[in-house]
């Protein structure tokens, strides 16, 4: 059958059309990117670095200090291995108590009704941070030495704490310098900084001065009794109580050092309590934390035991009563003693040595 040649083209023609519209759509797609590879992560080494601040103090056979001294005759090892010294600056601080200088009294403006009462003027060479508008310059810390006051009023006792604030009234009196500035801070139930750092010898004074003696503590009881009691007694358990208590008055010394750590330079804390007992090991966390910070404010405490020497009669004294029972004639109650006042004056050591300080 032979079809005629119109027909023929238009099927000829109209398959073209479909071919071309069947190739059109996949010419108008764009190519697809090959995938980034994924790039090979590079390992990150750190390495840190911890600047140490070391105090010397150079004297001669005589005992006199060396002053003219570089960093060049100097050498530090760590380890047996020589370290670099980055920085080396020389202080100059007074050793002798001096006269604070005071100012001499301005003369007396005449009397108008109008005129407000000027506000008293600063004396020179006085600096006062807990001065209303006084800002923390460290240009007026260049040789001089920090001191804090630090009165642990939940150990204190009654006398130990008024013995305390008369030792304090004579280093303020009689071995302080106007280079020496100083701050008192408190703890009962919470920390309190009374005064900031300053030399001014009266506002000082009057701090220590307005000290209560009622707010101090009272002795820790102690149980020299004999252990062995029947079911009926009703013992209390202080443990927990006395776990918390302690770490509270290790965080108020962490919190002082941590206030100061902007500060550089060399600081020390005179801590006055009657002693610190811990509990076994539920307190040494808190101790190295506190100890920690010490360190990296530069700070060392010494830690004063305001009880003084202490007598242990074996029958008791005025300020502490006896034991009962056997152990009174057996020497479990002397013992007992012993230990807990042994006890109590550890912790002091560890933060006055771990520190930098010293337990007096």
């Amino acid at each position: 059958m032979i079809l005629p040649v119109r027909r023929i083209l238009a099927c000829g023609l109209a398959a073209s059309l479909l071919g071309l519209a069947w190739l059109y759509p996949q010419a108008a797609q764009p190519q697809k990117k090959p995938a980034p590879q994924p790039q090979e992560s590079r390992p990150t080494f750190k390495v840190q670095s911890n600047l140490v601040l070391v105090d010397c103090t150079v004297r001669d056979r005589k005992g006199n200090l060396i002053r003219d001294l570089r960093k060049e005759d100097f050498t530090i090892y760590e380890d047996g291995v020589a370290q670099d010294i980055v920085t080396f600056s020389l202080e100059s601080i007074p050793t002798s108590a001096e006269t604070a200088p005071e100012s001499a009294p301005p003369p007396e403006p005449a009397k108008t009704a109008a005129a407000p009462a000027p506000a008293a003027a600063p004396k020179p060479g006085i600096v006062n941070f807990s001065a209303p508008g006084a800002e923390r310059k460290k240009e007026e810390l260049k040789d001089r030495r920090l001191v804090v006051l630090f009165f642990d009023l939940a150990s204190l006792t009654t006398e130990d704490l008024i013995r305390s604030v008369t030792t304090a009234e004579g280093f303020v009196t009689k071995k302080a310098t106007p280079h020496d500035l100083i701050a008192i801070a408190t703890y009962s139930s919470t920390l309190q900084l009374v005064q900031d750092l300053t030399n001014d010898r009266e506002v000082l004074l009057d701090t220590l001065k307005h000290m209560n003696p009622t707010e101090s503590g009272s002795a820790a009881d102690e149980d020299l009794g004999d252990p062995d009691t029947s079911d009926d007694t009703f013992v209390p358990d202080d443990v927990q109580f006395n776990i918390f208590n302690t770490d509270r008055r290790l965080s108020a010394l962490e919190t002082v050092a941590k206030a100061y750590r902007e500060f550089p330079e060399r600081k020390s804390l005179i801590y006055f309590s009657s002693g610190m007992t811990t509990t076994g090991i539920e307190n040494q966390s808190q101790i190295r934390s506190t100890v920690d910070v010490a360190n990296q404010s530069n700070m060392s405490i010494y830690t004063v035991d305001s009880r003084g020497l202490q007598a242990l009669p074996p029958g008791g004294g005025a300020s502490r009563g006896g034991a009962g029972g056997r152990a009174m004639f057996t020497g479990d109650a002397m013992s007992r003693q012993m230990a807990n006042l042994s006890s109590s004056q550890e912790t002091l050591t560890t933060l006055a040595a771990d520190t930098g300080g010293t337990a007096f």
